[in-house]
């Protein structure tokens, strides 16, 4: 029975090991973000950030199939864990396969008190019934085996699990995507979903911005900008997955929106659709457009505003070419399209104008808004709050 429902049901699950069993959690975690926890000794423990960089979050990140590292972040970001500290000292050359591969110390035999690390990426173990009735994680890997079998088969509410324990599991992944293809970023690209244990692209029939948006959501990439078709980003090889993809827009992910099916389908790969995305950031405010408003960067889970001491055309370049909004024709200061909310991110950016993204610009770091200024032997505090936040006014769509 244990193979049947694997086989019955491998179309939206995917297969994974119970060996160097990873997660993320804590306050704020997502699939691919939080604390980094793995499972050892039938006990979950964290991770100490002493010397935690981007190369160890890399492979984390790969070992999730999360796509690349964005941030290494310490100091319980995410949270602080409870209960065992499994490893400290985690140096990865960032080619590792598991975190297991890398040179640390075991934070077991550690008595220095740490801080846990936190990375962009970790899978909570959690299985999901086909009528979505979602079990949470137990800690005891027979039983979560048992459960998982038992769900897929069995009646989990009305009939007792008699499966034996098994050294394996099915998780449900919430619909792993990725951007790739020829002059891809992290936030542009052509659209490939993981399926049956192999990428595959989406066809264009039907595909729009409001597909666009979910996917962007998905990736944490802000809002869809374009939808370039014809395979802009190069044609894809291998599996066309999924053709027909029809989303309100409002989806988690892309496995939520209606689609003719995994591999159903008459398309070719020049067809494989694509998507822009603004990345971090957006324009909002009032009268504000696509190309032109309060400038907003998404960072730490939090849209906030960018301080606009310094703040010239050479910013507002970088922004609208970020934005695919062609070129700055004012960067307005003073809150011109209203006082944002919330957290104030950046102060002080200073770009040349040929960034890719504002955040390749120099600036006074994240949450340094304010700043000091000497005059006739004092130094002075400025701190105007969001009647400070910056904009910008872009010419216009640039056309893809």
């Amino acid at each position: 029975m244990k193979s049947f429902c694997v086989r019955m049901f491998e179309n939206i699950f995917h297969v994974l090991s119970f060996s160097d069993l990873i997660r993320l959690v804590g306050s704020g975690s997502s699939r691919c973000s939080g604390r980094v926890e793995i499972f050892h000794n039938n006990i979950w423990g964290t991770v100490s950030d002493s010397n935690w960089n981007l190369n160890d979050a890399e492979v984390v990140c790969r070992q999730l199939n999360c796509g690349s590292a964005l941030e290494a972040t310490q100091s319980s970001k995410f949270g602080a864990g409870t209960g065992q500290v499994w490893l400290t000292g985690v140096t990865c050359s960032g080619n590792e396969s598991s975190l297991s591969e890398c040179q640390h110390l075991d934070g077991e035999t550690t008595t220095t008190t740490t801080t846990t690390t936190t990375t962009t990426t970790t899978m909570d173990i959690f299985m999901t019934l086909v009528s979505s009735v979602q079990v949470t994680t137990s800690f005891d890997l027979e039983e979560i085996a048992c459960q998982c079998f038992c769900m897929l088969c069995i009646d989990i509410f009305f009939k007792r699990c008699t499966l034996k324990y098994s050294l394996f599991c099915v998780f449900y992944i919430k619909g792993d995507i990725r951007l790739v293809g020829s002059g891809s970023t992290q936030c542009s690209g052509r659209v490939e979903v993981y399926h049956s244990n192999s990428w595959g692209t989406v066809c264009d029939d039907g595909w729009d911005l409001s597909d666009a948006e979910v996917v962007c959501r998905q990736l944490n990439c802000g809002s869809a900008l374009e939808v370039p078709p014809s395979a802009h980003f190069g044609a894809g090889t291998g599996q066309i997955w999924l053709d027909h993809v029809t989303c309100s827009g409002n989806e988690s992910s892309l496995a939520e929106c209606q689609h003719s099916g995994f591999g159903s389908n008459t398309c070719e790969h020049g067809q494989d659709a694509a998507v822009i995305c603004s990345d971090l950031i957006r324009l909002a405010g009032a009268g504000s457009s696509r190309c032109s408003g309060r400038v907003e960067i998404f960072h730490n889970n939090i849209w906030g505003t960018v301080f606009d001491f310094n703040w010239d055309l050479n910013d507002a370049e970088v922004v609208c070419r970020q934005l695919n909004c062609g070129s700055a024709l004012q960067a307005p200061q003073s809150a011109y399209f209203g006082p944002g909310t919330g957290q104030i991110w950046l102060g002080d950016v200073t770009c040349s104008g040929n960034e890719s993204s504002l955040s390749e610009c120099q600036h006074s770091g994240w949450g340094n808004y304010y700043y000091y200024y000497y005059n006739n032997n004092y130094y002075y505090y400025y701190n105007n709050g969001h009647y400070s936040d910056a904009g910008v006014i872009c010419s216009g769509v640039k056309t893809v």
